[in-house]
């Protein structure tokens, strides 16, 4: 056994009979991670990402992909969510269930219609662990689902016509907490935001007088701004924004007609807060030109490129540029809200 530094989790390794390295984490569990080789004078340190590590010996690094399967265990080969949990858990929400990986092996939390506990519906839209460490699932015609670590029970919370306080819907999209700890649901009627003491949700109305151009409650997306606004993306393209102070609800509205009218439209609205762009553009500048444009009149503006087809424009020799965050097409909505998540917390 040898001492241990590593990323959120402390604990010790060890060679397996195989000659290749394994991590304990907090609950005793060991989980496989590379290693190579170095003088051992070398500095040694282990970060503990999802389950898999890397192993570090002063300058050098190797890492290696594993790829997990219905084979090895896994409910269904369609993932639509990922998540670390405070204990060292991997979370991997699926089309046919809710999976728990502890390094080694899957557990699979299914519904089971005789078990009022169990999850309640197999569909896995999000999975989110708020501060507390409590885990919460969004499902696909079960509302909303809150685990019991100590019995590895769910709470659920459906919509009931009878009850003005139940959620709004029993399809969730996704699920956000914001700075304060508020618990935001996004469903396909609206967004709602949980009462943690008495657990009722109080719905946000999000219907703008004179505004034709939203056609659709569903939200497909939740996130905060770095002046605490809550946007809400809707599944119609449109964009509003939430003072979760005062509940006041406004428009966020961007269009444009040419790439210069959005740089324009840039300098105009100086609270965007992370810039969405294609590679291949129509015009006369492509996606990396006019991303670079909008970043010399707004240094801190974060890119995202999306793209199946990149032309080379911001990847060389098979790699990414440095400091470049491409989402390739195609993705999901839910693919597309984690890595806007993603960039706008890194600023």
């Amino acid at each position: 056994m040898h001492s241990l530094i590593g990323d959120e989790i402390t604990g010790t390794y060890r060679e397996a009979s195989d000659g290749r390295c394994q991590i304990r984490g907090p609950r005793g569990c060991w989980a496989r991670c590379n290693r190579t080789m170095l003088p051992a004078t070398g500095l040694l340190v282990v970060f503990f990402l999802s389950a898999w590590c890397t192993t570090v010996y002063a300058q050098s690094t190797s890492r290696r992909f594993t790829s997990f399967s219905t084979d090895h265990g896994l409910s269904a080969e369609i993932v639509t969510a990922v998540v670390r949990d405070s204990i060292g858990y991997v979370w991997v929400g699926t089309t046919q269930g809710l999976n728990r990986f502890d390094g080694t092996d899957f557990q699979t939390f299914s519904s089971d219609p005789s078990d009022p506990w169990s999850l309640p519906n197999n569909y896995v839209r999000d999975i989110l662990v708020d501060h507390f460490g409590i885990l919460w699932v969004a499902t696909e015609g079960g509302g909303l689902a809150r685990l019991d670590s100590a019995n590895d029970r769910f709470a659920s919370y459906m919509h009931d016509p009878g009850s003005p306080s139940s959620i709004s819907d029993n399809v969730v999209e996704t699920l956000f907490e914001d700075r304060a700890g508020n618990l935001w649901i996004g469903t396909n009627r609206g967004v709602d935001r949980l009462n943690r003491d008495t657990e009722t949700f109080s719905h946000i109305d999000l219907t703008l007088p004179g505004n034709q151009l939203a056609t659709s409650s569903k939200v497909a997306a939740i996130e905060q701004t770095p002046d605490g606004e809550i946007w809400i993306g809707r599944d119609d393209g449109s964009v509003l924004a939430v003072n979760p102070e005062t509940g006041f609800v406004r428009a966020v509205s961007l269009e444009t007609d040419s790439t210069t009218s959005g740089l324009d439209a840039l300098d105009k609205t100086p609270e965007v807060a992370l810039l969405c762009t294609d590679v291949v553009l129509p015009g006369g500048m492509n996606g990396l030109e006019m991303a670079q444009e909008a970043q010399r009149r707004n240094p801190d503006l974060p890119v995202l490129y999306m793209s199946g087809y990149t032309e080379n424009a911001i990847i060389h020799h098979g790699r990414l540029d440095a400091g470049v965050h491409l989402l390739e097409k195609p993705f999901s909505k839910g693919g597309l809200a984690r890595k806007v998540r993603e960039l706008l917390r890194m600023g």
